[in-house]
């Protein structure tokens, strides 16, 4: 059952209009202090990167001006870039973000992915939310013999 719900999940992706328009790679640009001098807003960068608690990115997709703050899952520090990866839900569907962005410049570019395994996650999550909620509503259906609506 995970399977087809993926699948089902998986064609809502595919037809989002707003998850299509970020799917390949895509222009973005660090937004964090957005008024601060550069060398500021580099510091900043490196910063909500290395944020033992939560590790985080503000971001732009700069061509469709659609902004958030990205916790993320993966990260790594080279010379010249910061190479990221961050999972959350965008419009019911769970996704990943992968991407670059220049230390020096604050530029880079990310690709949006469906996130099968955490979506089969998500899946079975709500079908014990529905299973176990669903056999509380059934005992007080009975208990006030209301009619059984089943969803």
């Amino acid at each position: 059952m995970i399977h087809s719900l993926s699948l089902e999940i998986y064609f809502f992706a595919e037809t989002d209009v707003e998850i299509n328009q970020l799917k390949g790679p895509t222009s973005i640009a660090y937004s964090g202090c957005p008024h601060a001098p550069k060398a500021e807003r580099c510091e900043t960068l490196l910063q909500g990167c290395s944020d033992r608690q939560r590790p985080h990115l503000p971001l732009t997709f700069t061509q469709y001006g659609y902004c958030s703050d990205f916790v993320l899952s993966r990260h790594a520090l080279t010379l010249d870039e910061i190479i990221f990866e961050s999972r959350f839900i965008l419009n019911g569907v769970c996704v990943i973000l992968n991407g670059t962005i220049n230390k020096e410049s604050l530029i880079g570019t990310a690709t949006l992915d469906f996130d099968k395994a955490s979506a089969a996650l998500e899946e079975k999550r709500k079908r014990e939310l529905k299973d176990h909620y669903g056999e509380r509503i059934r005992a007080l259906q009975q208990k006030f013999n209301l009619p059984y609506l089943d969803s």
